[in-house]
C-alpha cells in the first residue's frame, strides 16, 4: 500500500483495524528515495500480487513507479483511507476483478469456459 507521509501513522492505524491482507506500507518518500533506481522498482513490482494507493496520490505515482508497473498491468488500486471504512475498501478491492482497456480501436474479452459447453448452431 502506498499512502501519503508520514507513513508511521497509517502502518498503526492498519495495525489497529487488524487489515491482514496489507503486508507493507510504503510512504511517498521512501517510495522516492529507496525505489529510484529501475532494478529496486522492478524487484518491488515483482514482490506483491496487488498494489493499493491512497486516492489523494495517484496523481504522482506514474512518475514514481516508471513503466514497469504499468507494462506488467500492476497500477495501484485507488482506495480512499478512512477509519471506519478501511478493512472493507481492502477486502473489496482484493476480492475483485479488474480490466485494463488497451489504447488502440479494438477491444476483446475471451469467455470462460466451464463445464457446461453449449453449442451454437
Amino acid at each position: 500500500m502506498f499512502t501519503k507521509d508520514p507513513q508511521k501513522d497509517y502502518k498503526k492505524m492498519i495495525a489497529e483495524l487488524g487489515v491482514k491482507s496489507v503486508n507493507k506500507v510504503i510512504g511517498v518518500s521512501k517510495l522516492r528515495s529507496n525505489y529510484k533506481p529501475y532494478a529496486a522498482r522492478r524487484q518491488l513490482c515483482t514482490s506483491f500480487e496487488l498494489f493499493l494507493a491512497d486516492d489523494r496520490i495517484i496523481p504522482l505515482l506514474p512518475k514514481l513507479l516508471g513503466k514497469t508497473f504499468f507494462k506488467h498491468k500492476k497500477q495501484p488500486l485507488p482506495i480512499k483511507i478512512a477509519r471506519k471504512t478501511l478493512a472493507r475498501d481492502v477486502a473489496a478491492a482484493r476480492d475483485s476483478t479488474f480490466l485494463h482497456i488497451p489504447e488502440g480501436p479494438s477491444l476483446y474479452v475471451l469467455p470462460v469456459m466451464c463445464d457446461c459447453y453449449v453449442s451454437w448452431k
